[in-house]
């Protein structure tokens, strides 16, 4: 029976992670999510919905190995944007000599096999297709060695499957491999590049990948763990093509012109062209590499992948959401919902940043629930979230409307611009952010504390908030607060304490 089965879920908070644990909860499984900080919100939401949350290091094999305990199925999942981000693994890459693309491969692979030498402890209680892991094609191998630095697909693909069909047969024998397309949600990291607004108010769309070139694409929050779990009812030994629609990049942004009433077009550019117009240089690069390998030998390698379809004719539901349907829901142009209404929905925060009042608010909030984010630096953190927390709390609080929860994790400036500055975007961005909460009835509170000269990319929004800097120095805070209804944001405003 289901209810006598525990899973073990490493990234459980994570995109990935946290929807297959979801899932496996709605099987009725016992699921044990493994999570860096047991005391975060979204691993404590994981708790409060029947999970039992443990700490892990996955740079420590020894606290994988007792999280691993009694297991009959695992999934793995390693994050290699993760370090590739963190300033300490930026200066100890500098250390070393070799750049933080490479840095972060190395970080990955290792807690890749850390992960494989643990769950090899465990194989005798595993079902028999009970390793069920998340992976990307290898690309130095695949392309003939044309692509030998593409770091974050083949910081997955060095592991599983080659490590554990090398080093531990009998795990190998339990394995699933599941490979995942480009997310939905992906045009938080690269906004420019996914849809940048052009003078004439077109949306243009720019990537290394040939126009003729199709991909696959898929709402990791909302199918992964669905996907997962058919896969889980497949016989062990096969490999897997997570997506909900394979498209080309050309058909992908038509698809988002035409729900939203745009105009749009696709234009090729070179590998240089892509990592002048990411902000982070090194990003840049990386994304490139991608997006020129779906074009030759393919996003999959050419490798011959089972997909949801293969799963159905084997008699397992396996339900996936297509981009159309993704984008329809979660993507809008924020004006279609105001129509014609040409004043800001919530007038209150005006008079509270101008002349520093606390008025009665004029809008009820649907929930009294406020989520607030806060992207310190893992260096800045112990000193100045007590500071940011008492300092935004309190002003929230004196409106004497709303309850906060606090959530603090790391939001880059590409991020601030696609949630303050675009006409319209959906809220996964912001989900994924909070641990793959659903929003919707929610007012969430994004607060942003950088330097002014890694917030230049807000500097477009300032106007409309009233002339407000977004920051000044690191100890200014810039707030936007979104309306979300039904997946939708409805309203923006913005304060600065």
């Amino acid at each position: 029976m289901a209810n006598d089965k525990l899973i073990c879920v490493v990234g459980a908070t994570g995109n990935q992670g946290g929807s297959v644990a979801r899932r496996f909860l709605k099987a009725g499984f016992k699921v044990r999510g493994l999570t860096r900080n047991t005391a975060s919100p979204s691993a404590q939401a994981l708790s409060s919905a029947g999970a039992e949350v443990v700490a892990v290091d996955l740079n420590d094999v020894s606290t994988l190995k007792s999280a691993f305990a009694g297991a009959n199925v695992i999934f793995s999942v390693t994050n290699y944007w993760e370090p590739f981000f963190r300033p300490d693994c930026r200066e100890q890459a500098e250390k070393e000599g070799i750049s933080c693309r490479k840095f972060a491969y190395n970080v990955e692979v290792q807690q890749g096999k850390n992960i494989v030498d643990a769950a090899a402890t465990v194989v005798d209680s595993l079902d028999d297709n009970g390793f069920l892991v998340s992976t990307l094609s290898q690309a130095e191998k695949c392309s003939g060695g044309k692509f030998k630095e593409l770091y974050h697909f083949d910081g997955k693909a060095d592991v599983f499957p080659p490590y554990v069909d090398e080093k531990y047969p009998e795990l190998a024998a339990k394995m699933s491999c599941i490979h995942t397309g480009y997310f939905y949600t992906s045009f938080n990291i690269l906004p420019d590049s996914y849809m940048n607004k052009l003078p004439d108010g077109t949306f243009e769309m720019t990537f290394t990948t040939s126009p003729d070139s199709p991909a696959p694409h898929l709402d990791p929050v909302g199918d992964l763990g669905n996907f997962t779990y058919a896969v889980y009812q497949m016989p062990p030994g096969k490999a897997y093509m997570a997506e909900g629609t394979t498209c080309t990049w050309p058909e992908w942004i038509e698809t988002w012109g035409r729900i939203n009433n745009v105009p749009v077009k696709y234009r090729q550019v070179t590998p240089d062209e892509m990592t002048a117009a990411t902000p982070d240089r090194d990003a840049g690069i990386e994304t490139g590499y991608m997006f020129s390998y779906t074009s030759d030998p393919g996003y999959d390698g050419g490798m011959k992948l089972l997909k949801a379809k293969d799963i159905r004719e084997a008699g397992i539901d396996c339900p996936m959401t297509s981009w159309e349907e993704w984008a329809k829901k979660k993507y809008p142009i924020t004006r279609k919902l105001f129509k014609n209404h040409t004043i800001h929905p919530l007038p209150h925060l005006f008079p509270l940043r101008n002349n520093n009042l606390n008025p009665k608010p004029l809008l009820q909030p649907p929930l009294q629930k406020v989520l607030l984010h806060a992207n310190l630096r893992t260096q800045q953190r112990d000193f100045l979230q007590p500071r940011f927390n008492d300092c935004i709390t309190r002003k929230i609080n004196d409106m004497q409307q709303w309850k906060t929860r606090c959530i603090f994790n790391i939001l880059c400036p590409a991020m601030i611009r696609v949630y303050a500055e675009n006409d319209g975007f959906c809220t996964d961005g912001l989900e994924i952010l909070c641990g793959g909460a659903d929003l919707a009835g929610y007012f969430v509170v994004v607060a942003c504390l950088e330097e002014t000269k890694e917030l230049s990319v807000v500097e477009g929004v300032e106007e409309e908030f009233g002339g407000v800097a977004a920051a000044e120095t690191v100890l200014d805070v810039g707030v936007y607060l979104f309306v979300v209804e039904e997946g939708c944001v409805v309203g923006r405003a913005a304060e600065k304490t």
